[in-house]
């Protein structure tokens, strides 16, 4: 297994498109380096250590817990309890 991987085998090990790997490394929430600095188009190679910050950033987010509302008592309405 190599230390490096491209966008394509990342996409495959994880399991989701090309664009959305691309769209991860646009925002920043992946890290990558691009080898083909005088080309127009962008290769990227992404380290094991940027996999593994990844991993471990994605691990610790939870769904945050949706908020209860509670109806606002009427005006009419007279509590005796």
């Amino acid at each position: 297994m190599s230390t490096t991987f491209t966008v394509k085998q990342f996409s495959e090990l994880k399991q989701i498109s090309e664009h959305k790997v691309l769209a991860l490394i646009a925002c920043g929430a992946l890290r990558a380096s691009n080898y083909c600095v005088g080309s127009q188009r962008k290769r990227w190679r992404i380290t094991l250590e940027a996999i593994e910050d990844f991993e471990r950033a994605r691990s610790n987010q939870r769904d945050p817990q949706p908020q209860r509302r509670r109806r606002k008592k009427e005006a009419s309405e007279i509590s005796f309890y």
